[in-house]
């Protein structure tokens, strides 16, 4: 039986990746994605925000930040030069199982995106 494609970014389905898809405005769920508003609210120090927030992204592209100890932050900047960020800890790549695996929303984070 082959696995099936998600509606929204075509990545397998497997997982939670539904959930966690950041191509999928309607879910209830929490994403971990934020914008240059909502950076914000999230308990970064203000150093890391300053850093990540003055990073030169053209329009199309993204980076990643590391964030220490196993942990990243991706900056993607799309076509209208909207800032979008995921953070990815520790924990979000896999190691303790397929369930704990955020790699599948990462991978349509950056989907369509050139990084630099």
């Amino acid at each position: 039986m082959a696995n099936s494609k998600c509606l929204y970014c075509d990545e397998e389905l497997v997982n939670k990746h539904l959930y966690y898809c950041p191509l999928n405005d309607s879910c209830e769920e929490h994403h971990g994605i934020y914008n240059d508003n909502t950076i914000k609210d999230v308990k970064f120090s203000d150093y890391f925000l300053e850093r990540i927030q003055s990073i030169e992204l053209p329009k199309g592209t993204y980076t990643q930040v590391n964030g220490g100890l196993g942990s990243n932050m991706f900056i993607r900047s799309d076509l209208k030069g909207n800032r979008h960020y995921l953070f990815m800890n520790q924990y979000d790549w896999g190691q303790y199982g397929k369930d704990s695996s955020r790699v599948p929303a990462l991978k349509s984070f950056i989907y369509g995106f050139k990084a630099v």
